[in-house]
């Protein structure tokens, strides 16, 4: 490369993409053509300024690569254009021209980036040397720019694949302080990843797990790895927690510099049933209905997406549960969720509830109120029973989930709103879209993503696994003995049909929980209504743990012994029910 040649990066790809940008700010019209002629070469745009206010223009239109700036000029001086240029992101590099020798001059202009200093008049070449340098300079960092850019994405990718692994997972540096720790293991301990990043282990994870007898103790102590095998977390809360345990060290060089810890959640074993048909925890749902898992697999797919989404079910199946998952398995998880019931609120005061109302902008409005869309900015607005909103207002609805802006009550102004939208109903939106009682625009706008709850009489072969989590729950909230429930109470639950699907059952339970001072909730135990109900299914003699084999005997008589159709419903692979069959004598 000549002293004249633009400077190219190692692959050449600065120059081949466009010429350098020269600006050149200079008061002086004669010293600035003299210049320009200096430095004109295919290489270099030059660009011409008759002052600052000038150049500063110039800057934000053209985006030079490097600026040649004359300290003294009216209107805005050398040091004052610099003071301009501070807040922005991404600075050229800036050459001054003065004839000043003052050193707080000199001073002032280096502590606020100038690259070079020369006298004014300077010899051409060593002006252009200076310009080739700058723009070596500028490139580099282009270069850095990029490759920091990418990093960050790296990193953002192996944040997402950190926190989708199904375990949870904790990383501990050399001190045994948490350095990582994945959603999925804030979730199972039920804290906050800034609660207890740099927190050393046994305060969150116990002392019991740290003592020399104890699983990390021994790593530690032989620098091995311990792979599968049970124990428990102590919270700072009192909770016991019981896990399948994986530890491995991080090695570098010979030097262990940290430990992985890798564990799954074992609440979720039910003691009743150290064997029964898979189910699945999400959230704070449980199923091992083949519906429900898909409706797990959707949520999943479309959570970190903006689509809005409306979930349809009956009265009691879940919606909310779901909207709630929506919200926290996606970006939006850390602002806002605002559930809003559209059947509570009166007609008159809907649109002052979502859109918010101006102060003096009716009777009774004596402030100004932020409205609902507002309240939930950059969250989830959650619309519960959105079949029974006003028609006049769903236009209103429609033009702000089209136009992302809202007018408040006596407003004059579009405010900008960034919400996602969750609807939910226990309508046929359809039947209401031809009766005229809903619009069929809005319609079709709220259900870009549908998903279809299942009643509970449809998923009866859930209420087992309900039971258990329910149980699990309210053992821990009440302090109650109650561990299990017996074959023939839970015969009844299955007798029923469940018009009030899983709240219902809540309500059952905690009926329960109040009579029952027992380890067993027994048939005693259940509401006067459950005392004379029979499941149908039952067979004769005594039932194996949580009926497992009624349920599959059921399942296949309902599918004419097709097992490949009898294993999808029921959640299971093939291969599983094969064995179970086996195992009840069913084959």
């Amino acid at each position: 490369m000549t002293l004249f040649e633009p400077p190219q990066n190692p692959e050449g790809k600065a120059a081949a993409k466009r010429p350098a940008r020269i600006l050149l700010v200079d008061d002086d019209r004669v010293s600035r053509l003299v210049l320009a002629n200096q430095l004109a070469e295919k290489e270099m745009l030059i660009f011409q300024a008759g002052d600052g206010h000038e150049g500063l223009a110039l800057f934000h239109r053209e985006r030079p690569d490097v600026i040649v700036l004359d300290y003294h000029m009216p209107r805005l001086n050398g040091v004052e254009f610099l003071q301009a240029l501070q807040e922005e992101p991404n600075k050229p590099a800036v050459i001054m021209l003065t004839s000043s020798t003052e050193q707080q001059v000199i001073s002032d202009c280096y502590r606020l980036g100038v690259h070079a200093f020369l006298a004014k008049p300077c010899h051409p070449l060593i002006l252009k040397n200076q310009i080739n340098r700058a723009l070596a300079l500028v490139h580099n960092a282009a270069d850095l720019q990029a490759e920091i850019a990418t990093t960050e994405q790296q990193a953002r990718l192996l944040r997402a694949v950190f926190d989708n692994i199904p375990e949870g997972v904790i990383i501990l540096d050399h001190q045994l302080r948490l350095k990582m720790i994945s959603a999925r293991a804030c979730k199972i301990l039920n804290r906050r990843r800034e609660e207890v990043i740099g927190s050393e282990v046994d305060r969150i994870l116990g002392a019991t797990l740290c003592e020399e007898t104890g699983p990390l103790g021994r790593c530690v102590a032989t620098e091995s790895k311990l792979a599968s095998i049970q124990s428990t977390f102590e919270t700072d809360t009192g909770e016991v927690i019981p896990v399948a345990l994986t530890i491995t060290p991080f090695v570098q060089e010979r030097q262990q510099t940290g430990w992985m810890l890798l564990f799954r959640d074992l609440r979720r074993r039910d003691p009743n049933d150290g064997d029964a048909i898979d189910s699945i925890r999400f959230g704070s749902m449980v199923s091992g209905d083949i519906k429900m898992k898909e409706v797990f697999a959707l949520i999943e797919k479309v959570a970190p997406t903006n689509a809005t989404v409306l979930i349809q079910g009956e009265s009691g199946t879940g919606k909310e549960l779901v909207a709630r998952e929506l919200h926290e398995r996606g970006p939006r998880g850390r602002h806002t969720f605002l559930a809003v019931n559209c059947a509570a609120i009166p007609a008159e005061l809907l649109e002052s509830e979502f859109f918010g109302h101006e102060k003096g902008s009716f009777t009774g409005a004596h402030q100004t109120k932020i409205g609902r869309f507002e309240q939930a900015q950059k969250g989830t607005l959650f619309l519960d029973e959105i079949g029974e909103m006003p028609y006049a207002l769903q236009g209103k609805l429609l033009r702000v989930l089209q136009e992302r802006k809202l007018m408040r009550v006596g407003g004059n102004r579009n405010i900008e709103v960034d919400v996602r939208i969750v609807a939910a109903t226990n309508k046929d939106l359809k039947e209401r879209v031809q009766k005229q009682l809903f619009r069929e625009d809005l319609y079709y706008r709220l259900a870009v993503i549908p998903i279809r709850l299942p009643p509970l009489r449809e998923r009866i072969l859930d209420v087992p696994h309900l039971v258990r989590y329910l149980i699990e729950q309210f053992r821990e909230r009440e302090g109650s003995p109650v561990r299990y429930i017996s074959s023939d109470a839970l015969h009844r639950l299955l007798a029923h049909d469940w018009p009030g699907n899983i709240r219902e059952l809540v309500n059952v339970l905690e009926y329960c929980f109040a009579v029952c001072r027992e380890a067993t909730l027994g048939t005693e135990h259940l509401p006067r209504e459950f005392q004379n109900l029979r499941y149908k299914a039952a067979a004769a003699g005594p039932p194996p743990p949580a009926n497992e084999k009624e349920f599959i005997l059921r399942t296949l008589e309902s599918v004419n012994y097709r097992k490949g159709k009898a294993a999808a419903k029921l959640g299971i692979n093939p291969s599983t029910l094969y064995r179970k069959m086996k195992k009840y004598g069913l084959s």
